[in-house]
């Protein structure tokens, strides 16, 4: 389960406690590093300094920022190059994270955030709203990618996603519809949990993800269903597809007029 609440984790090493300003960091290694491990300001839109108490910022550390509910944008200075599990989980006025442009191993589109290449998707910030279309080019969807995304409506995965990750759609409590690509083969457990306004699931890949984990539309409505092109080896209509009833079909394969 997803824990709640900042807790600070202190980076591999000798490290040591200190305050720059809004920002609670560990330093640690040879030459040392800078790893943030909370914040304590005010929220509204900020930039995470190059530096803190003059070590070279390195680490958004687990949770650091989580449950900042007045925190409206981010901007990732080039330096940083990882960032911690749920580092922005719960910040439900965050609608934009950006990254500087020299940053070597991360990138934002429109204030989400991917790696680098652009083919993993770490992050979209929870006070996103409305509809979501992943970009081709990602293959993955990554652990609580879309936690908390309480006002997020529809999404469409593209075809390009292979894997879903746990808990990437935990919370999404406004979600009415999902729209799978055909590439996806793998999807987590609790990937869909507590999305309670969830009706409709479509695949639109001919052959059905061979993994899906536990739980994973646990705490969806009753009515959710799932839809299929009847050519596909998905279960027909009134079957049960990992705990999910099969609705009706899609009508055309892709490629048919």
């Amino acid at each position: 389960m997803l824990l709640r609440g900042a807790f600070f984790v202190v980076a591999t090493g000798t490290a040591v406690a200190a305050q720059d300003g809004d920002y609670t960091y560990t330093t640690s290694g040879s030459p040392a590093v800078a790893t943030i491990t909370g914040y304590t300001g005010a929220g509204g839109a900020i930039t995470i300094p190059s530096t803190l108490g003059g070590y070279a910022t390195r680490f958004i550390g687990e949770s650091a920022f989580s449950w900042c509910t007045s925190l409206t944008s981010v901007t990732i200075p080039s330096s940083v190059t990882s960032i911690g599990n749920r580092a922005f989980a719960a910040c439900s006025s965050l609608t934009a994270i950006n990254v500087d442009e020299g940053n070597a191993n991360y990138a934002s589109v429109n204030g989400v955030l991917y790696n680098k290449a652009m083919t993993a998707l770490i992050l979209c910030p929870s006070g996103k709203a409305g509809a979501f279309t992943i970009p081709n080019s990602v293959t993955s969807i990554g652990d609580y990618a879309f936690y908390d995304c309480a006002s997020l409506t529809s999404v469409i995965i593209g075809s390009g996603v292979t894997s879903i990750g746990a808990g990437a759609f935990y919370g999404c409590t406004s979600l009415t519809s999902v729209i799978i690509g055909s590439g996806v083969t793998s999807i987590g457990d609790y990937a869909f949990y507590d999305c309670a306004s969830l009706t409709s699931i479509g695949f639109l890949g001919l052959v059905a993800p061979t993994t899906v984990g536990a739980n994973w539309i646990l705490g969806t409505g009753a009515g959710i269903r799932c839809h299929a092109y009847a050519a596909s080896n998905f279960p027909a209509p009134g079957g049960v597809f990992h705990g999910l009833t099969m609705g009706a079909v899609i009508s055309a394969v892709p490629g048919e007029r």
